[in-house]
This record gives structure tokens, C-alpha cells and sequence, in this order.
């Protein structure tokens, strides 16, 4: 299997950055914390981390893993965060109108 960065003989650097680690996957996807607060995140199926059986015996034990593609996509995040911005503003200046109308409509 062809991957980008490439797999270590034995596999342990995978999911470790931003790359898209099989090719059935449509997005690139790394490995985040359990705490991570990226929405996207989800467990590996199967409920075994990836060490299990590889490497070191004191691997075996650790948590699970979980991935996401969120910070494989900086970019998308910003194009987001501005839309988000623009259409804020334009609730804001609708609802700014509304009040001094409202304030108007009293006296």
C-alpha cells in the first residue's frame, strides 16, 4: 500500500499526520486525542488500537485511538469561519434595523 507520508515496515508512524493512509479513505485523516474537541472524530472499528500485537508488549494497553479529518483541512476551516463571519454580520445589521425601528414605532 501506497501512502503519503510512507508506512514504516512496521506501521507504527500510521495515522500519525495529516495523509490519506488507505485508499478507500476519500479524505486525509490523522490521529487526535480522546479529549480532541473535533466533532468529526470516531473510534477505529474494531475497538483495538493499532499497537496491538506490534511493537512493544507495554503498547498493547493503551487507549483507544480516535481519528478525524478536521485538522487535515485548514483551509476549509477558514472558508467556513468566514462565511460564518459574513452571514453573522448581515443577522446583525437585520437585527440592529429591527431594534431602532422598534424604538422608533414606541415614541
Amino acid at each position: 500500500q501506497n501512502t503519503d507520508p510512507p508506512l514504516w515496515s512496521n506501521s507504527l508512524n500510521y495515522g500519525s499526520a495529516c495523509a490519506k493512509w488507505k485508499t478507500d479513505y476519500e479524505l486525509p485523516w490523522c490521529f487526535v486525542g480522546f479529549d480532541s474537541i473535533c466533532p468529526d472524530r470516531h473510534q477505529r472499528p474494531g475497538g483495538r488500537n493499532i499497537y496491538n500485537g506490534r511493537g512493544s508488549h507495554q503498547l498493547d494497553g493503551m487507549s483507544q485511538q480516535y481519528r478525524s479529518s478536521l485538522p487535515c483541512d485548514e483551509e476549509g476551516q477558514d472558508e467556513i469561519l468566514e462565511e460564518s463571519g459574513k452571514t453573522c454580520r448581515i443577522l446583525d445589521r437585520a437585527l440592529d434595523i429591527l431594534c431602532f425601528l422598534d424604538m422608533i414605532l414606541r415614541f
